[in-house]
């Protein structure tokens, strides 16, 4: 865990910084699509109401002039929970298709010391197909995971509520 601290500080990244454009998202994005070209356009979604402040990052996933998708990239604070005075959270983003459907979840970056668990490619994919029409419960239609019951809480209500922002933002 020190290691990787300083190996961000020396690559200039901040503990407290989201990499708002990580590698894996183009790499997701190129491999889904089927396409090279790709350029993003923020959506001026990435403000959160309660706290006035940027929790993540919306955008629109464009090839050569075409929408092909929106993107959303993020922070999910473990909110109360702390080591040494360091509260854990983990980055990830959400990849949907031109309609609101998830494709793709992959959490990219995880500064926590339990429930890394939900960082594994086999739960991630529950929330594929995902467009905001149902009702999510864990333990019901999301797989709970012993040990990761906090991360898992997390994810999925952040899940579904960005999730529900897009959803809305394509309906205007």
């Amino acid at each position: 865990m020190l290691m990787i601290f300083h190996l961000a500080l020396m690559a200039g990244i901040s503990k407290n910084d989201i990499d708002l454009s990580p590698k894996r998202l183009m790499k997701d994005i190129r491999h889904i699509c089927q396409c090279d070209s790709i350029d993003f356009v923020d959506l001026k979604y990435d403000i959160d109401s309660v706290t006035n402040t940027i929790k993540g990052k919306y955008l629109k996933v464009v090839n050569r002039s075409t929408v092909i998708g929106y993107a959303y990239i993020g922070r999910v604070n473990m909110s109360g929970h702390s080591y040494n005075n360091s509260y854990e959270y983990f980055d990830y983003f959400i990849l949907y298709n031109v309609r609101g459907k998830i494709m793709k979840v992959d959490i990219f970056n995880y500064e926590a010391f339990h429930g890394r668990e939900v960082t594994a490619r086999w739960w991630l994919d529950q929330f594929i197909g995902y467009d905001g029409n149902t009702e999510v419960v864990v333990g019901k239609n999301i797989d709970a995971i012993s040990g990761a019951t906090v991360s898992v809480h997390h994810i999925t209500r952040d899940i579904v509520y960005r999730t529900n922002t897009i959803r809305n933002f394509l309906r205007e």
